[in-house]
């Protein structure tokens, strides 16, 4: 029998009561609400390395394992350093140690048939004497085998726990094994977090994803009533992957020096393990109309709320905890480089008698929620608006009324006609045609929008691409919306310099945007005008028969200015209004080679008889014949 040290000596009552803790935590978290104000914690883990006795190849030396889980280097993506973001500080997992490899009496034929609890309990077996495990109640224990395809995974800790675990001198601890898995990538950053996340509380991430069809997606997982309800049967376990804890896991191709990681954690579950930093999650009540500027969950540096809960009707939805929607926004940056989105807002059901899994709620494809859709629950009085994407996100959160029908612009359509070949992940393409870049207006004068959209979503044969809905463009301006529309009249109050940016979503959802930069100038005492179209610069190529081109002017004038007129410098005068359309003649009797520069005036007269000019010069151009 070993000696005994005075740790050993521990009553038994004091280890229950820190194991107790440990498992309490994520309900605690659950219960009070959210918010993290304590001094970092440190999570302790004995990550033991056991080595069949008949295989001599190891997948990794001791020094690899110690530098995935216990080097600190600040921007190393390794375990330590996952933690530490993804708690936003609160814990690290320092006091981590690594031991071995210890070569264990059994060999392969013993070891390959065994489930992960049974080659976890072999492993913490064979250190019984050179470990003393109580250290390691505020964690668990790792174990790690040099054996191909072992069965991996974890124990899960706290609300739905599963009962295997590591018993060690009648105490349990949380497990996590794996074996060599080089072909799967087990031993590497994102594998180890995830399991270990199951030993600190969560459970998967559920979605409709992955694995299916778009039309399966269409036809069974979404729902295209006023009300979201979601069945059980329609998620898959893994089935959210913008999270580490779905299939995010499993689809991430990232890769640093140890392997591949990533990527984040949702909001929701760092708030679930009480990570979250205070002042940083509202808790809307329903009872008034809520404007939020959601910063990204994975960017706590940006100012903003980190994550929206939504109590649903405990009448609808009884249960004594989490009964709520949540909504969070993410990037794609640091642990999250991979996703395959720049942005996406995200909202997920937690249920009251499963609070360790989210569930994503999605009625795309895609599984985010893009600017001009709405989320509504009729049947819980539930209704969130996306309003933009940028460095934040803006929802609005409001109650439904009875007879609100969501304007749910991209719900993917059910049935698909045969002929067509469905391509989701396709963005429209847009085309600004006013205002051109860079072009002037004067504060206070009426300016007109005009954009087009086409959606390639359909491809038929030969390809046709239909135009966007006009409810599915909208406008906005240095941020701010302005209304919907392939073409609208907006007045800019203010001078200043503005970033005009149109945005269309396609019948399936697929986003693109365009900007231009508008220059709003002050309005003047003394007459001025301005041509808005075409630009200073800009080249026509003319050629045979009537080597001309019909152009288009667009012109502006302070509000003094009541007449315009156009001349051109070879053709002189050639129309009246801030509006004209004229066919400029090459007047060059050559027809090979040419480049001829046209100065197009513009002149405005006010009432009284004061005059302003305004000129750009263009440029007809002819192929060159050799």
């Amino acid at each position: 029998m070993r000696a005994q040290s005075a740790l050993h000596r521990l009553t038994f009552t004091r280890l229950l009561t820190l194991f107790l803790l440990v498992l309490m935590g994520p309900a605690l978290a659950c219960a009070i609400g959210s918010g993290s104000t304590k001094a970092r914690q440190s999570r302790k883990y004995a990550v033991l390395l056991c080595k069949a006795s008949d295989i001599p190849t190891l997948p990794h030396d001791q020094a690899y394992y110690q530098k995935l889980f216990t080097d600190k280097t600040p921007g190393l993506k390794n375990v330590y350093n996952y933690f530490l973001d993804e708690s936003y500080g609160a814990i690290d997992i320092n006091g981590t140690v690594v031991k071995g490899w210890l070569t264990t009496l059994e060999g392969f034929a013993q070891l390959s048939t065994l489930k992960r609890h049974d080659l976890a309990q072999r492993c913490a077996d064979a250190f019984k004497y050179s470990v003393h495990f109580p250290d390691f109640a505020s964690g668990g224990i790792i174990t790690i085998w040099n054996l191909e395809g072992a069965d991996g995974g974890a124990s899960t800790v706290g609300l739905g726990a599963k009962s295997d675990s590591i018993v060690e001198d009648g105490l349990s601890y949380p497990l996590v094994n794996a074996g060599a898995g080089a072909k799967l990538g087990e031993n590497a950053v994102s594998f180890f977090t995830h399991e270990m996340l199951h030993t600190m509380g969560l459970d998967h991430a559920r979605g409709p994803y992955p694995g299916q069809s778009p039309s399966s997606l269409a036809s069974t997982y979404i729902d295209a009533g006023n009300t979201h309800t979601f069945g059980a049967n329609a998620f898959d376990e893994y089935g959210d992957c913008w999270t580490i804890m779905g299939c995010g896991v499993m689809t991430s191709d990232y890769w640093g020096p140890l392997g591949e990681y990533g990527p984040d954690l949702g909001a929701y579950q760092r708030d679930y393990l009480g990570w979250m930093p205070s002042g940083r999650v509202l808790l809307w009540d329903n009872s008034r109309t809520t404007k939020v500027t959601l910063a990204p969950a994975n960017r706590s540096d940006v100012a903003g709320t980190l994550l929206v809960k939504i109590p649903i009707d405990p009448s609808l939805r009884p249960g004594p905890c989490c009964s709520m929607y949540t909504v969070e926004y993410i990037e794609k940056a640091g642990w999250s480089a991979g996703i395959g989105m720049d942005h996406a807002v995200l909202i997920h059901e937690i249920r009251p008698d499963d609070p360790a899994h989210t569930y994503l709620v999605s009625r795309t494809l895609f599984g985010a929620w893009l600017p001009g859709q709405v989320f509504l629950d009729s049947a819980s009085h539930v209704r969130i608006s996306i309003d933009s994407y940028g460095p934040t996100a803006g929802i609005t959160l409001s109650a439904t009324g009875p007879s609100d029908d969501g304007h749910l612009l991209c719900t993917p359509e059910v049935v698909f006609p045969a002929q067509y070949v469905i391509k989701p992940d396709v963005p429209p393409v847009i085309t600004v045609q006013a205002p051109l870049p860079n072009a002037h207006v004067i504060a206070g004068t009426p300016l007109t929008l005009q954009a087009t959209a086409l959606d390639p979503t359909h491809v038929t044969h030969p390809p046709v691409a239909d135009a966007v809905p006009e409810s599915q463009m909208s406008w906005s301006a240095n941020g701010i919306s302005l209304g919907t529309g392939s073409s609208l009249v907006h007045t800019f109050a203010s001078p200043g310099d503005y970033t005009v940016q149109v945005t269309a979503l396609t019948s399936f959802c697929g986003l693109a945007q365009q900007s231009v930069i508008l220059h709003v100038d002050p309005p003047s005492l003394t007459p001025t005008v301005s041509i808005l179209q075409p630009v200073e610069g800009q080249e026509y190529l003319v050629g045979a028969p009537s080597f001309s081109t019909t152009i288009t002017f667009v012109g502006t004038g302070s509000s003094t200015v009541t007449t315009f007129d156009w001349s051109d410098s070879t053709i002189g005068w050639f129309g009246e209004g801030d509006h004209v359309t004229e066919n400029i003649p090459l007047s060059s009797t050559s027809r090979n080679c040419v480049v001829e520069p046209h100065k197009i005036t513009l002149r405005g007269k006010t009432a009284t008889g004061e005059v302003a000019e305004a000129s750009i010069t263009i440029t007809l151009k002819t192929n060159c014949i050799r």
